[in-house]
């Protein structure tokens, strides 16, 4: 015991000067010495949020992570919240909404993170992220990582993507296209869009279809062409016979010198396909198939 407890006092000296915050504290959580553990992540924090922000985000975890082993879900709640409002993702939103689902304060954060990503409007400053609704960590609320510009597409996106709601799905993504909020959507959440909305507005799904396969095609590589067979393939499955016909002579007439792309062209109604290649029953049709070396232009 004697050992250990100059271990630990030789951790707590060396802290500071390595940022071995995170090491200290857990040692100090198996010891069962909780209190001075929650000590040492409000320094270590505090310390290193500057100079070494990914250690302060580990600490912040582990904040978590003991509150939730005590069920103390409003803290867990409001720990959730800060990381939200410092960067308004899905992935903490979804974090953020579960959180709060167990502290019984669900519908009061969720309105208070929807309007944040709808107009940018952060809950006024108070004891705690949510004031009068969660509770006051002691950690302190960081300014936003980036600036969000409202309302924050990508996550509204997702978040009606999640709930099945292809008309919200629809109204945000409409006004990601008509002022470009962001840079892009992550994820290649483009597809999933078009896949979250086909059955309830086809329009839009068989637009992000012909824009992704387009600009594959004009990739002009081998592999862009290939890639560019799984969105025909949609395409081909919901539209009527007529458009389609059209629409693959346009490709045909448009792209008649891309030979390659032409050759992919031919399977765009082939309903199998292996790591990007047609399945042909005959051998010597699968070798024909595949690329051949130095073939670049298509």
């Amino acid at each position: 015991m004697i050992r250990q407890d100059e271990a630990t006092c030789l951790r707590m000296v060396e802290a500071g000067r390595t940022n071995t915050y995170p090491e200290l504290v857990a040692r100090l959580l198996r010891e069962g010495r909780r209190d001075e553990a929650l000590q040492w992540i409000y320094r270590g924090i505090q310390e290193t949020e500057e100079t070494a922000p990914g250690i302060a985000d580990e600490l912040r975890t582990i904040l978590r992570e003991t509150w939730e082993r005590e069920g103390d879900w409003p803290a867990v709640t409001a720990v959730c919240a800060e990381a939200f409002f410092y960067e308004p993702t899905y992935p903490a939103f979804r974090d953020l909404e579960e959180a709060a689902r167990r502290a019984a304060v669900r519908d009061e954060v969720r309105e208070a993170a929807m309007r944040y990503l709808i107009s940018g409007e952060r809950p006024p400053a108070g004891g705690g992220v949510i004031s009068g609704v969660l509770p006051d960590t002691g950690v302190g609320v960081r300014a936003p990582r980036r600036g969000i510009t409202a309302p924050g597409a990508d996550t509204l996106i997702e978040i009606a993507i999640a709930e099945e709601k292809p008309d919200e799905v629809l109204r945000w993504y409409d006004q990601w296209e008509e002022v470009k909020i962001d840079r892009y959507l992550r994820y290649n959440l483009e597809d999933r869009v078009a896949d979250a909305v086909a059955d309830a507005h086809p329009e839009l799904a068989i637009a992000i279809w012909r824009k992704k396969a387009e600009r594959l095609i004009t990739e002009v590589r081998p592999r862009s062409y290939e890639g560019s067979l799984q969105y025909l393939r949609k395409l081909r499955s919901n539209t009527e016979t007529p458009e389609w016909e059209e629409y693959l002579g346009e490709l045909r007439h448009k792209h008649a010198r891309k030979r390659r792309f032409l050759e992919v062209l031919d399977h765009a109604e082939d309903q199998q396909i292996v790591e990007g290649y047609p399945i042909d029953h005959t051998l010597e049709a699968q070798v024909s198939w595949c690329p051949r070396s130095g073939d670049v232009e298509g």
